[in-house]
């Protein structure tokens, strides 16, 4: 749980059932906020407020076609439907349904964290997590920040890295060039003439 002086209390929850033929995770965060009174009257009061709840779940796939792939939905629970934060907006459980870029609970995991903290904040906790020798050994650990963080637009020349933003060698890749640090390969991507 984090607090935000614009936003309040962000809880979030997660729960699995790796029980089944295919394993599901599904993640969620609310957002508590104090919200101005809509639809504005020119007799009510300026600075008259109220708590406002929206959420969001990130999920894995669902059985049939519909969504049947890594996705995000806004919510009004942080869990079962049928329990409906008494504050949150009248907003849609099902639409709009955003497809993620992951491939399993981790990439989720990780989808939800750039949600919350950007790229910036994924590069930091990537940093953090490398300097323990034991994580540097979690392939999936690896590849999974390595899937996330390759979705970044390629840096425009004399842009600053992450290493010079202070955070970490481990977090200097570039977007045009990576070293991966388990092996001494070296991509360079093409630029595509945009």
């Amino acid at each position: 749980m984090r607090r935000d002086a614009r936003v309040g209390t962000v809880p979030d929850r997660y729960r699995w059932d790796c029980a089944g033929a295919s394993p599901t995770f599904d993640f969620y965060y609310g957002l508590w906020s104090a919200q101005a009174v809509f639809p504005k009257t020119e007799d009510a009061p300026r600075k008259k407020r109220h708590t406002a709840f929206v959420g969001y779940r990130f999920e894995t796939p669902e059985e049939g076609d519909n969504h049947n792939y890594y996705h995000a939905q806004p919510c009004r629970s942080m869990g079962r439907k049928d329990d409906e934060i008494e504050v949150a907006l009248p907003i849609s459980n099902r639409a709009p349904t955003w497809p993620l870029a992951a491939d399993g609970g981790l990439e989720l995991l990780l989808c939800l964290v750039t949600a919350l903290y950007g790229m910036d904040g994924l590069v930091a906790l990537r940093g953090t997590l490398m300097e323990d020798p034991a994580a540097r050994r979690i392939e999936i650990l690896r590849t999974g920040f390595d899937r996330i963080l390759g979705l970044r637009r390629p840096r425009s020349v004399g842009t600053r890295t992450d290493a010079d933003r202070g955070l970490g060698s481990w977090a200097s890749s570039t977007q045009d060039a990576f070293v991966s640090p388990t092996s001494a390969t070296r991509t360079r991507r093409v630029p595509t003439g945009r």
